[in-house]
């Protein structure tokens, strides 16, 4: 061990361990004493004070005393394998972005940056298109109501009938991204006899990235044999049907 130049030097020879204190002698300036406590063999060091190494001497050579890969931690984001004496090493996870490293005791993990209940803002909508219309424009008081919910991860919907009766045949739905985003769905629904359809999920839903949104747009033709009747916006491509339209409130996507 050598404490800059010129300053004490100790033997290369294993020999008993003790406490010392260093005196470091700079050049010019005289002498400063201390308060570093050193524990030396051979030039082996472990002093609290410098924060130093754990060392031990052995045949002459120093050895290290920490064990590798004791314990991990979060570094930057990610999990980091550390030895017993605190040394940052290897990377033992790299989080994705959809994850945070956590600390639990002497071990750190990936998790979720998520839960359930904070996948997109808001959480839910409804909207109500009051009228419809038929392949000539002629429109009807027939209120229909579009709710739009958050599923884990990713978005459902269903359609309702607003005065409480039922359906009286099967509906055709289209949905799609306004923000041109990946999620949609298309599909006829077996309303019929019922006041709601069930819950349908959309499709590729959730490849949205934190700070994406999904504005939804729809249209709806009823019967569900209609379909081909109408376009988007409910404009007219056919001869038979009624046909509904509307969009949703934007959904910010608050985490992947």
């Amino acid at each position: 061990m050598n404490f800059g130049n010129p300053l004490f030097r100790l033997s290369v020879a294993c020999r008993p361990r003790r406490y010392v204190d260093v005196v470091v002698i700079e050049p010019f300036r005289g002498v400063q004493q201390g308060p570093l406590r050193v524990f030396t063999s051979a030039g082996c060091t472990w002093s609290p004070d410098l924060g130093g190494t754990n060392e031990t001497c052995t045949n002459g050579a120093c050895v290290s005393t920490c064990v590798s890969n004791d314990h991990t931690e979060c570094y930057s984001g990610d999990v980091y394998w550390y030895n017993s004496c605190g040394v940052r090493g290897t990377i033992s996870d790299s989080c994705a972005s959809d994850e945070i490293c956590v600390e639990d005791g002497s071990s750190a993990s990936c998790e979720s940056s998520c839960t359930e209940t904070d996948y997109w803002s808001p959480t839910s909508d409804v909207d109500i298109d009051y009228t419809a219309q038929d392949t000539g424009g002629v429109e009807y008081t027939l209120p229909l109501s579009v709710e739009l919910v958050q599923d884990g991860s990713g978005l459902e919907f269903r359609v309702c009938k607003e005065d409480d009766s039922n359906f009286s045949e099967n509906i055709y739905i289209n949905m799609w991204d306004l923000s041109g985003g990946p999620a949609y769905r298309e599909i006829a629904l077996s309303t019929k006899g019922y006041n709601c359809s069930s819950w349908v999920g959309l499709l590729s839903d959730t490849g949205y990235a934190e700070g994406d949104y999904f504005y939804g747009a729809y249209y709806i033709v009823s019967p569900s044999s209609s379909a081909s009747s109408f376009k988007k916006y409910c404009a007219a491509n056919g001869s038979t049907g009624l046909c509904w339209y509307g969009a949703l409130d934007s959904f910010d996507r608050t985490c992947r």
